[in-house]
């Protein structure tokens, strides 16, 4: 009786979380309280444009400012409006804290209800198990756990990525097919995804290929173009209107991107790709199991994850016994394939694969990878299922192996402050003349600051990860006359503990010095120590340039 209780208790609680409304309400809460437990968001990216972008953008200063931000001054501000809206009404730290753990909510609840349609398709015994087990391991990789309640967006593109995969499988499952609406808006959430971070391409592009391999049959072409429109109508909803602003300033949808391709005269005629995390070739096929070991290979700080490598390992002892079991049988190897494995299978791998192998040509970026490790990391447990079928002691060994994959997982500091019952961000600028110039003459990440200017100075950044005495193009060329021709104050935002010597050097490049007794400390929460503050600059001698 009482374990007829316990799977009618399971039973309504999967049909419970199997509804938008309830399941939806538990993941939100959920997400919100591990946003909470993380703490404040101090990322570089916050600092650098996160709230600098949604707030230049409702102040018009796209012809005003230059580059405060780098060149990611220029990307869409879309997803990073709620968080301006909630900074800029002064909600409480907490409240804040916990809204931004939303999109891991709800990315989780669209993954469990993928991977619980997959394990009902291997009819697999204790689900219950099995999706806790899928649940932990995905939901705490090193790419999509440090990311919960940060302003990266990567979990709200996430969450439309799995919701978008989840429609495909949801038709697989139940015909065998995608029907053209299912393909229209699996693209319109996917193209969505795009628009709002052009790295989800990734995805988009993955989703694409994944029905051109698996539905080989007559229609495919229809269900191609339903994907491909509702991408494209995705895109536009999201990215449309941030593409005609930065048409209309620049001649480029997307710049300073592809300038190789679109020609902007306001940037260098080539197309702009992080090169951090370049790789050899030997390097692309063991990356799986470099990422087992603790360093930088695919992040800015240390970290490790040894789910690919595992993954890869059973995928390959699976191979070895199919391989067998074919020869034994004297069967054409993909007849049974087909018999052992479901199209959801199919269809969940080939989208894993092709992801992965656009993302290791495209980014190379560990942290774009969050919609990757969560289907991997189902395949991975469903692997380790199959690969221990038969064994007497398959739990156990489950249990150690996975629970030594999540013991072993170190993550990228990314930057967290303790959460206080305080403003989420404080800042306090010392005030400076309305006709005043600052400058900001490294690549640090200081455009926050920028709103929290009483008086709405013009801010230059002369020297950037896209600008620089080195660049000959009329963006340049515009920073330079600005620089020339200001007669009223000049300022430079800067750390007042360091000595940059890009900073040094491009200030005699423009002919001008810093009155350092005359600097001001400027007070911000998100620093962690470091003394930010902000200095007169005065001209010194006759301009270079």
């Amino acid at each position: 009786m009482a374990a007829e209780r316990s799977v009618a208790l399971r039973d309504k609680l999967f049909r419970a979380l199997g509804r938008p409304f309830p399941g939806v309400i538990a993941a939100v809460i959920v997400g919100g309280c591990v946003s909470l437990a993380q703490g404040i968001d101090a990322s570089w990216d916050l600092r650098n444009y996160h709230l600098y972008n949604p707030w230049a953008w409702l102040n018009n200063r796209l012809y005003v400012d230059y580059a405060p931000a780098q060149i990611q001054s220029y990307l869409n501000p879309l997803p990073d409006l709620p968080f301006y809206a909630l900074i800029r009404a002064g909600t409480p730290a907490p409240a804040i804290a916990f809204l931004m753990g939303i999109p891991f909510g709800l990315a989780a609840y669209f993954f469990l209800r993928l991977a619980r349609g997959v394990t009902l398709d291997l009819a697999v015994r204790r689900q219950t198990l099995v999706l806790a087990a899928v649940a932990v391991v995905a939901l705490t990789g090193a790419a999509g756990f440090p990311q919960i309640g940060t302003t990266s967006n990567e979990w709200t593109t996430a969450f439309l990525v799995t919701a978008a995969l989840l429609l495909l499988v949801r038709g697989i499952r139940r015909s065998g097919a995608v029907d053209h609406p299912a393909s229209f808006f699996a693209g319109t959430l996917s193209g969505a995804a795009v628009g709002l971070k052009l790295n989800a391409a990734v995805y988009a592009v993955a989703l694409w290929l994944t029905l051109a391999w698996c539905l080989r049959r007559r229609h495919v072409l229809l269900t191609l173009l339903a994907i491909t429109g509702g991408m494209l109508v995705g895109f536009i909803a999201t990215y449309g209107f941030w593409g005609l602003v930065l048409w209309k300033r620049f001649g480029s949808p997307v710049f300073p991107f592809f300038n190789g391709v679109l020609k902007s005269e306001y940037w260098d005629s080539r197309t702009f790709f992080d090169s951090n995390f370049k790789r050899t070739a030997v390097q692309w096929l063991t990356l799986p199991f470099q990422l087992a070991y603790r360093g930088m290979i695919a992040s800015e700080t240390n970290q490790r994850d040894a789910r690919m490598a595992v993954l890869v390992v059973l995928v390959f002892i699976l191979a070895l016994s199919a391989a067998r079991q074919w020869r034994s049988s004297g069967l054409r190897a993909q007849p049974l394939g087909r018999v052992a494995m479901p199209q959801s299978i199919v269809l969940l791998i080939a989208f894993t694969g092709f992801s992965y192998l656009v993302w290791l040509i495209v980014f190379r970026v560990y942290r774009y990878t969050i919609p990757i490790e969560l289907v991997a990391s189902l395949l991975l447990v469903l692997a380790m299922r199959a690969a221990l079928a038969g064994s007497k002691y398959q739990t156990v060994i489950a249990a150690v192996v996975l629970g030594a994959i999540v013991a072993t997982t170190a993550f990228q500091d990314l930057g967290r402050i303790p959460l206080r019952a305080e403003r989420y961000i404080e800042v306090k600028v010392p005030s400076i003349p309305p006709d005043s110039l600052v400058l900001i003459l490294s690549g640090e990440p200081v455009a926050y600051i920028v709103p929290f200017i009483e008086s709405r100075p013009r801010i230059v950044r002369p020297i950037s990860n896209f600008t620089g005495p080195d660049h000959h193009n009329r963006l340049q060329r515009e920073i330079t006359s600005v620089v020339y021709s200001q007669r009223g104050p000049l300022y430079v935002i800067r750390y007042l503990d360091t000595r940059d010597h890009t900073e040094d050097e491009a200030l005699a490049f423009y002919g001008l010095k810093r009155v350092d007794e005359r600097c001001q400390t400027i007070e911000s929460n998100l620093e962690g120590g470091r003394q930010l503050g902000i200095c007169p600059v005065v001209r010194d001698s006759q301009f270079r340039g």
